[in-house]
This record gives structure tokens, C-alpha cells and sequence, in this order.
């Protein structure tokens, strides 16, 4: 193809959007079928013919609304490229050096199947001064993240250069406030806004460019995802981000991507825990032990990045004990939070001593408990239906209702529930066994319910 019909091809790119485009889509199929149907007659054409051409022209019209800005696919991420520049001359060695290296990049990778790339026309992104017209075109185009911005040939000390200045913007799902301006925080970091290339050695630098540009675009999008709590597929696209960057620090030593590198292992730590929270409390609400069972892979990928998370410790225990009665490695679990001023895994510990019958173990932890702040104020609740659950499957293990009356009696203060509990303990407990419980529920807690309702009573009918 000459030089001639490829400036035609990108003159046609880079207006084909326009109304121009329109109008010059419309002009050629009349200059193609008038003169076809009329012989160069004008007058020979029929009302049918002149009826068929009007049909074309508004299928032409359809097509053209539907194909003027290009759209990503059902099932794509979208990543698009907005870049104005100053000549065709210009607009050809950055969309050869960088653009296209850009868009190797992303579809030549392991994730090539997850992304899309866009390459929106000069003349469009000319008209993209500000976020909210940006925003519009890339919600149009169904873009994910969209890099806009242009470019001008400029005299820089060095010799002539390229100086593109750059934004970026990202569709993300709604999230509350704060987390927007977190977002927005994070995203200014890492993200370049002006790029110098000399134009002499323009292909070597912008390579390099565009792969920190890809590691960039890659992170914010895993990020986005997390918002969205799509933690799978921002899992992917950041363990593929720290992989890049990893390489690129090895090969040229740079601060801003030292930087990258550690916000994007950190994120991979927020995405465990947030993935983490979310299995384990469905877990509680469902009871689906396979919540558990991927709590475990996520323990496991969470520790590379967090070796001594309390979230953790605190899921392995349950999924050990849960899955397989592992009290072994629930217990190692639970005393690895020892030094953690929280009471939930004092709770735990509580538990799996009760769990055998050793309550005079059990009674201390659940003093300790009752002691120390709660940062889930919920806690309390959970145990006691973790550990009828435990009954319902165990029934023989009807000391544990010792461990209920506890948790009603000093941490709920539900006296009634309290009452039952202890009694039904009283009627199933080994006497021989259970002596010491039986005796202080007996003499001391049963006497103590029983005043402290008494008063309640006697105060609602004053």
C-alpha cells in the first residue's frame, strides 16, 4: 500500500467518529448507487430505486451510529488509548513506538484473554479537555480504564522530544466516599503524567514507557475489581502486576516502580483479608463448610504477604477444627495470637479446651475473655451458635452447655438463657467429672441469676 492510501486510511480513522465521517459515508453510497441505478440518468430513477437507496443510506446511518466509537465486547475488560496529536508525522512514530507497544503488551500476555484495547481517533480525543467528557466517551466505549491525553513535538535541552501529558480515569463500581478519594489518592501515585521521549530514540524509550504504562493500568484495574469485591480476577491481575514489575526493577532500577511494587503486594494483603472476611462471615451466616475450604487457599496466599495475620490464625483455627476436628492445629493456631489484645481468639481457646471436657481451662480463657476488648462486638453471639452448632452434631458433648451458660451469663447478660443452660448441664454432667462446675453453679451463679431477675421483676411491677 503507498504512503498516499495509508494518510487516506488514517485520515478516515481519525474522523470516521465525526459527523464528517457520517456525512462522508452517505455521499459515497449515493455516488456509488445513483449513478449504477440511473445510468448517469438522474431522471430514469424509479421511485422504487430511489426508495432503495434511501433504505441503504439509513442502514449506512445504523451502521455508522453503531461502529463510530469502537465498543469493548460482553466479558472484556476494556483499555483504551486517547492520544491527540500534532501532524500525521507525529501521530505515526508514537502510535508505532508507543501505542502499539502498549497494546502488545496487553495482548500478548498470560491475561490476554481478559483485556481489550482501544485506540480511540486523534480528532476524538482532541475534544477530550476535561474528566467528564473523558468519562462519557469511555462509559460509551464501555472502557474500564482510559489513558487520554496528546502530544507535541517540543525543543527540549537534550535535543527535540516528545512531551505527551497524560491522564487517566477509571469506570469502577459505585463505592461510598472515602473510598473514591483513597482510590483517587492511589491512582495519583502511580500514575505518570507527563512522559519525555526524545525523538531520536524514541522506540527504545517509549517501549520502556509503555510497559510501565501497562504495569500501571494493570494495577488500577486489579484495584477497581477489589472495590467491586471481584476478588478473583484482582487477585490475577496483580499477582500478573508484581510479576512485571519485578522484572522491570531488575532490569532498570527506578523509584517510581519500587513504589508500584509495594502498593501492589499491599493491595494483594488487602485482597486476602477483604476475601478472607467475606468467606468466613458467609461461613458463619450459611454454615457451607466449603466456604471454609477456600478459606484455606486464601490462608494460605495471605500469609506469603502477611505471615502473622490475626484474620488468619483465626480462620485456619476454625477451618482445622471445622473440616477435620484438628484441635492440634486449631490450638497452635489460636495461641499464635497470644500477643493480640482481643478477645475473640481467647473465645476460640476457650473452646477447644472445653471441647474435651478440660473446663477449668476452659473457665480461665473465658475469664480472660470476658476481660479484654471485643473488636467484633458480635463475637460473643457467634461462639454461642458455633457451639450449639458443635452440640448439634455432638450431643454427647452436653458439657459444653457449661460453656454456653458462660457466655450468656457474664458476656450476654441474657439470665434467663444463662439459667437453662446451667441447669441443663447440671442434669447431664459426671458428678465425679464435673464436681467443681456443678458446685459453683449450684452455690454461687444459679443463687446470683436468680436474685438479679428477682430485682428485674420486682422493678417492672413498681
Amino acid at each position: 500500500m503507498s504512503d498516499w492510501y495509508k494518510d487516506a486510511a488514517e485520515k478516515v480513522k481519525d474522523y470516521w467518529h465525526t459527523p464528517y465521517g457520517l456525512i462522508g459515508l452517505i455521499l459515497g453510497i449515493c455516488a456509488i448507487l445513483i449513478p449504477a441505478f440511473a445510468s448517469f440518468d438522474i431522471t430514469a430513477i424509479s421511485i422504487i430505486e430511489w426508495a432503495v437507496i434511501a433504505v441503504i443510506i439509513l442502514i449506512g446511518c445504523a451502521v455508522w451510529w453503531f461502529m463510530h466509537i469502537p465498543r469493548v465486547p460482553k466479558g472484556k475488560i476494556g483499555i483504551g488509548v486517547a492520544i491527540a496529536y500534532e501532524n500525521t508525522e507525529q501521530a505515526k512514530t508514537l502510535r508505532a513506538d508507543f501505542v502499539n507497544a502498549l497494546k502488545d503488551l496487553l495482548l500478548q500476555s498470560e491475561l490476554r484473554h481478559k483485556f481489550y484495547f482501544v485506540e480511540l481517533p486523534s480528532a476524538l480525543a482532541d475534544q477530550l479537555d476535561d474528566r467528564t467528557r473523558a468519562g462519557n466517551v469511555a462509559r460509551r466505549c464501555k472502557l474500564m480504564f482510559m489513558i487520554y491525553g496528546r502530544s507535541r513535538l517540543r525543543t527540549m535541552p537534550e535535543g527535540a522530544a516528545y512531551v505527551l501529558d497524560l491522564s487517566g480515569l477509571v469506570i469502577h463500581t459505585l463505592v461510598d466516599e472515602w473510598t473514591q478519594r483513597q482510590f483517587g489518592e492511589d491512582f495519583n501515585r502511580v500514575f505518570p503524567r507527563r512522559l519525555i521521549v526524545a525523538s531520536n530514540n524514541s522506540l527504545l524509550e517509549c517501549e520502556f514507557e509503555a510497559k510501565r504504562i501497562d504495569a500501571v493500568a494493570r494495577y488500577i484495574i486489579g484495584v477497581a475489581f477489589a472495590l467491586g469485591t471481584y476478588f478473583e480476577n484482582a487477585e490475577t491481575i496483580l499477582l500478573d502486576v508484581e510479576a512485571r514489575l519485578k522484572r522491570l526493577i531488575d532490569e532498570q532500577k527506578e523509584a517510581l516502580l519500587s513504589v508500584l511494587y509495594s502498593q501492589t503486594r499491599q493491595r494483594l494483603t488487602e485482597i486476602y483479608h477483604g476475601w478472607l472476611a467475606i468467606l468466613m462471615n458467609t461461613y458463619i451466616v450459611k454454615r457451607d463448610q466449603s466456604m471454609l475450604s477456600q478459606a484455606e487457599i486464601v490462608v494460605r496466599r495471605l500469609r506469603e504477604y502477611d505471615s502473622d495475620s490475626y484474620r488468619a490464625h483465626q480462620s485456619a483455627a476454625t477451618a482445622a477444627f471445622v473440616l477435620r476436628r484438628d484441635k492440634q492445629t486449631a490450638m497452635k493456631e489460636i495461641r499464635a495470637c497470644k500477643s493480640i489484645n482481643d478477645a475473640g481468639w481467647q473465645y476460640s481457646e476457650a473452646f477447644l479446651h472445653a471441647y474435651d471436657g478440660d473446663l477449668d481451662s476452659a473457665y480461665r480463657s473465658y475469664r480472660n475473655a470476658f476481660d479484654a476488648p471485643m473488636e467484633d462486638p458480635t463475637f460473643a453471639t457467634q461462639c454461642e451458635e458455633f457451639i450449639q452448632m458443635i452440640l448439634d452434631e455432638e450431643p454427647d458433648r452436653h458439657w459444653l452447655y457449661f460453656c454456653l451458660g458462660l457466655i450468656n451469663f457474664r458476656a450476654k447478660r441474657d439470665l434467663i438463657a444463662a439459667q437453662k443452660d446451667f441447669q441443663y448441664f447440671i442434669d447431664r454432667a459426671n458428678q465425679g467429672r464435673f464436681n467443681t462446675q456443678i458446685n459453683v453453679i449450684k452455690e454461687k451463679w444459679l443463687p446470683e441469676i436468680e436474685r438479679e431477675l428477682s430485682s428485674t421483676l420486682y422493678k417492672n411491677e413498681k
